[in-house]
């Protein structure tokens, strides 16, 4: 059963992430404003135009084929000279080439591989903050930029922003899926972010002020230096107000939880009691829970003419039978109090409960278990489904799709149970649409 503490731990988690997205969107915003004024400065160069109609041309010799503009060669040659210094060590160097290449135009198409490269550089001399604000100008020049995304995680997990640092690597994931360096670094940061919260619902000791950067953005495009290894991990900050209205909110979310369990634990155990209450006086009337045959003989007549006492009757056990039931005898049920019964007497015969569940008309799944159906029921129904073909499999699970409270249920399954649910879905996979099939999937897989 999963514990209630460490999922509300992780709401709290995708809540703070989807924070630090927004703000992160906005100072993006922010940058892109001030980067459509510096171009908008910049000189404006006139293109070369044709001669004008009616004119002799200059010369008579063909004309030579364009060539690269300056700046390009320019900025193609000092990317080649820092990835020449970067591979012998000399980050330095390196350093002062990439910055010389930006420096040619900042608006460049192959901006970002420069900034990542310098982004690359920093983080081998344990320039952290540099390194992340390189890193997000890249990100920012090309969001497709995988690389760029880990530099700045490294930075990022270093400076202690772990948070921040588990987005990044999230979304290298996306794009690259399967990385192998960005899944051993997203399962440390997770790790890392585990203790830390951890630490901080056992210690009252006040944190320390947030530390803030000033990022540059531009724009988005791929690079040539290889990531490196993971980098050593820095003191986090935290802001104390925060801190404390975060935990406030979960202390709330959490007796919230426990209270609506506790609400819901009763109305059971009262409806079971009233369940109980109808069952026992339905007991002596109902025609299949038991019979009850008397045996015992008739009182012998008394005789007139013997004067002598009639022995005394002897009184018999009454036989008390419960029904033995047949694929024949058994029938729809028309409620789940019928139903239970019928499972109670029938659920250790798999070929019998699976022929009754056949009986079960998917589109009244919903208003025969209401909110009544239980754990165990729903799990020897899943048993039952992956035993059936697919079409019959395929519309038990689509009958109990419609079940209140059926995500509640699945969702406090333990292991085995889940692979039964998910070996069901499987059974019923080939007769289901691709949009029965999703939605399934989403429920018990």
């Amino acid at each position: 059963m999963a514990n209630p503490l460490e999922f509300q731990q992780t709401i709290r988690l995708q809540a703070d992430d989807l924070r630090e997205e927004l703000s992160s969107l906005a100072e993006w915003e922010s940058a892109m404003k001030q980067k459509n004024q510096a171009v908008k400065l910049k000189t404006i160069v006139e293109p070369a135009l044709p001669p004008i109609r009616g004119t002799a041309p200059l010369s008579t010799t063909p004309a030579a084929a364009p060539t690269a503009k300056p700046s390009e060669d320019h900025i193609t040659h000092a990317k080649d000279q820092g990835n020449e210094c970067f591979k012998k060590g000399m980050y330095e160097d390196a350093i002062r080439w990439y910055t010389k290449g930006i420096n040619y135009d900042p608006m460049s198409s192959t901006m970002h591989l420069l900034y990542g490269n310098r982004a690359m550089c920093h983080l081998k001399r344990s320039e952290w903050d540099k390194a992340e604000q390189d890193a997000t100008t890249c990100v920012q020049m090309n969001r497709t930029y995988s690389k760029g995304f880990y530099r700045r995680a490294l930075s990022r997990k270093a400076l202690g922003k772990l948070k921040d640092a588990r987005a990044d690597l999230e979304t290298v994931l996306a794009l690259v899926p399967g990385d192998t360096e960005a899944v051993k670094e997203l399962t440390d940061v997770t790790e890392k972010l585990r203790r830390q919260q951890k630490d901080e619902s056992t210690t009252s000791a006040p944190a320390k002020p947030r530390k803030k950067l000033v990022i540059e953005e531009v724009d988005d495009d791929e690079d040539q230096v290889s990531a490196p290894a993971s980098q050593a991990g820095a003191q986090k900050h935290v802001d104390p107000m925060h801190d404390t209205e975060q935990a406030a909110r979960h202390k709330h979310e959490t007796e919230e939880l426990i209270r609506a369990r506790e609400h819901e634990e009763a109305t059971r155990k009262k409806k079971a009691a009233e369940d109980e209450a109808l069952r026992q006086r339905q007991r002596r009337t109902h025609s299949r829970v038991e019979e009850i045959v008397d045996d015992e003989p008739e009182p012998p007549k008394k005789s007139v003419a013997s004067k002598a006492p009639a022995p005394a009757p002897v009184i018999r056990p009454r036989n008390i039978t419960t029904p033995v039931f047949t694929r024949d005898s058994l029938a729809e049920p028309k409620s789940y109090t019928e139903f239970q019964k019928i499972y109670n007497d029938i659920k250790s015969d798999a070929s019998l409960w699976d022929h009754y569940l056949s009986l079960l008309a998917a589109s009244k799944m919903s208003k025969l278990f209401g909110s009544s159906l239980t754990p165990e029921i729903l799990v020897d129904m899943l048993h039952a489904a992956a035993r059936k073909p697919p079409d019959q499999a395929a519309e038990l699970l689509k009958g109990l799709a419609t079940v209140r409270r059926i995500d509640e249920l699945i969702m406090f399954f333990e292991a085995p149970d889940k692979e039964v649910a998910k070996s069901a879905l499987k059974s019923a996979e080939a007769s289901l649409t691709p949009k029965d099939l999703e939605l399934l999937r989403r429920l018990f897989a």
